[in-house]
């Protein structure tokens, strides 16, 4: 963190330290274009849906909730597009995921057999 009593917020810029240096480095490239917002959060709510989907990563069953929550996070801080992009693919991750099919399933049934009482 910087001295500055800055907060932290979900959206990430370089320091002005970090873009005079990489505008130095680059040599005459504008220091403004090195001044965008990265979409971490966005990122990773897009990684973790790629990974949810996954056939060969054990426990996508973890990363599909955790891909729509950030998704939906991502959605709300202003990221509209990796944000959709990870609601679907979390989407698909959790269709895909036999074990969350049979959580949802087994609630479903569950929920079921309570109106039966």
């Amino acid at each position: 963190m910087s001295d500055d009593k800055t907060l932290m917020t979900l959206k990430t810029k370089p320091s002005s330290q970090q873009v005079a240096e990489t505008a130095s480095a680059n040599d005459g490239e504008s220091a403004a274009v090195h001044d965008k917002e990265l979409p971490l959060l966005g990122l990773f709510a897009v990684g973790f849906g790629v990974l949810s989907i996954l056939p060969f990563v054990p426990g996508g069953f973890v990363f599909a909730p955790l891909s729509l929550i950030l998704g939906l996070i991502a959605l709300f801080a202003g990221h509209i597009g990796y944000g959709l992009a990870a609601v679907v693919l979390a989407m698909v991750g959790i269709v895909s995921s036999p074990v969350l099919m049979t959580l949802l399933g087994a609630a479903a049934f569950l929920t079921w057999l309570g109106g039966l009482f």
